[in-house]
C-alpha cells in the first residue's frame, strides 16, 4: 500500500484474533479515527501514522490522540493622551500536542493508563502571551537591539503569511 488512509473505520475482527488487514510493503499509511483490533504489517512499513485511535483486542488496548491549534492576536499600543498609534505587531503560531493510552478491561471491569495534557490550544495561547509581552517589554523600556530582532520577526512572519495566498 502507498499513500493509503483509513478514515472512522470501526474493525475488531472476531475471536480468532485474526488482524482486520494484513499486507506487506506499506508505505505513507495513515489511520485516523479508527478502532481496530490490530495492524498486521508482515514485511516493512514506513511512515505509519496513528491518530485519534483506538488498538486492541480482547481486552488489551492502546490509544493515542494527536491535535493542533493555531492563535494569532494582534497587538495595538494606543497613547492614551494622543490617541495615537504607538506599537503594533501580530503574533502568531502553531502548537501540537498529544498523548498515549493503555488499557485493560475483562468482564466489565478495568482501567487505563496515560492521558493528554497541556493541549495545543493551551500551549498556544501561553506561548503567544509570553511573546507578547517580551515584545511590548523590548519596545517600550528595552528600546535596544531587540527592536531590529522584532522587526525581522514581524517581516517574517508577514511574508509568510503572503506566500499562502495565491494573487491572480
Amino acid at each position: 500500500m502507498l499513500n493509503c488512509t483509513f478514515r472512522n473505520l470501526t474493525a475488531e475482527g472476531g475471536w480468532v484474533a485474526w488482524g482486520v488487514f494484513g499486507t506487506n510493503l506499506n508505505k505513507n499509511f495513515t489511520v485516523e479515527n479508527c478502532r481496530l483490533n490490530r495492524i498486521d504489517v508482515h514485511f516493512h512499513c514506513w511512515n505509519l501514522y496513528i491518530r485519534n485511535s483506538t488498538i486492541g483486542f480482547k481486552g488489551i488496548s492502546i490509544g493515542g490522540k494527536s491535535s493542533k491549534a493555531y492563535l494569532a492576536i494582534d497587538l495595538r499600543v494606543v497613547n492614551a493622551t494622543t490617541g495615537e498609534v504607538e506599537f503594533v505587531r501580530t503574533v502568531e503560531g502553531h502548537s501540537k500536542g498529544g498523548g498515549m493510552s493503555l488499557g485493560f478491561s475483562r468482564s466489565g471491569f478495568g482501567g487505563s493508563l496515560g492521558g493528554h495534557k497541556k493541549t495545543p490550544a493551551g500551549k498556544a495561547i501561553r506561548a503567544a502571551l509570553i511573546e507578547a509581552t517580551d515584545y511590548l517589554a523590548c519596545v517600550m523600556y528595552d528600546q535596544d537591539s531587540c527592536v531590529k530582532e522584532y522587526r525581522d520577526k514581524e517581516r517574517d512572519r508577514r511574508n509568510k503569511s503572503k506566500s499562502a495566498l495565491s494573487l491572480d
